[in-house]
């Protein structure tokens, strides 16, 4: 059972059933999940208003569509993996409180409270943490000037430590839950590129909204809404938009989407 706890029922919001009975548990489960909706709004919104600057009122939208991206809407069911994805913004700002000089505890205790809420997402969140750190930090910082190789070297090293940390701290659950899975994790495909129209047909399928569910697997839950396909080439003709980030947070794009077409990436 602790294997199955650590999976399913870690996150402390499920304190929430005590104030159900199996009757009415259905209820309690919904109430659970339009709370942890409300997170992810709100912690969008947060993420938006604190790093860009930007006013409360323009960025609700915003929060909004994150909170009913196509990954939640298909996986609410999942309740403990919605966990992580409240977590996620926050442990992005923390990110850039730590590029700007400030301290990696809260990157520490933000990545670790994911974890324990639900390992399996938590590590995608530690994953896009990292990415998001090499991302910002070129963004911000002339990288090619004297010394700042070294700089970033250091810091890059602290996060990936304070990762380690993180990980090191939920081992109570993750050992007991490795050993456990450790017979069904496996890969039958190694192959570096592998592409095949149904990949494709895939990726217009998220694209377009078109849903299929033969695609809906292949291809990934990413879609976010309409509008955010729409605004692409306004961020791209955006001149307020300085274009090394244009081709570093493209970069990253693409390298995300590079599972779809490989095997072994995936």
């Amino acid at each position: 059972f602790f294997t199955t706890f650590a999976y399913y029922l870690a996150s402390p919001l499920n304190i929430i059933v005590i104030f159900f009975n199996s009757g009415n548990m259905d209820i309690g489960v919904e109430i659970l999940t339009l709370i942890k909706i409300l997170l992810i709004a709100n912690s969008a919104v947060f993420y938006l208003k604190h790093t860009y600057k930007y006013e409360k009122n323009d960025i609700i939208i915003f929060g909004l569509i994150y909170a009913y991206c196509s990954y939640v809407i298909c996986y609410s069911f999942h309740i403990m993996w919605l966990d992580c994805l409240y977590v996620l913004p926050i442990a992005l700002y923390f990110v850039d409180k730590f590029i700007d000089g400030g301290k990696i505890y809260p990157v520490i205790l933000t990545l670790t409270y994911g974890l324990w809420t639900n390992y399996y997402l938590g590590f995608i969140n530690a994953f896009v943490a990292g990415l998001y750190f090499i991302a910002k930090y070129i963004i911000i910082n002339k990288i090619t000037e004297k010394g700042q190789i070294k700089k970033f070297v250091k810091k890059l090293m602290i996060f990936i430590f304070s990762i380690a940390i993180s990980f090191g701290i939920i081992m109570v659950l993750f050992i007991p839950s490795i050993k456990q899975l450790s017979g069904n994790m496996s890969t039958q495909n190694t192959k570096i590129i592998n592409i095949e129209n149904e990949k494709i047909a895939a990726l217009s399928n998220v694209f377009f909204n078109n849903y299929v569910y033969d695609y809906s697997e292949q291809a990934g839950l990413m879609f976010a809404s309409t509008i955010i396909i729409a605004l692409i080439p306004l961020y791209y003709l955006n001149k307020k938009v300085d274009i090394k980030e244009k081709i570093v947070f493209s970069s990253i794009l693409i390298f995300l989407m590079l599972p779809i077409i490989s095997p072994i990436l995936n």
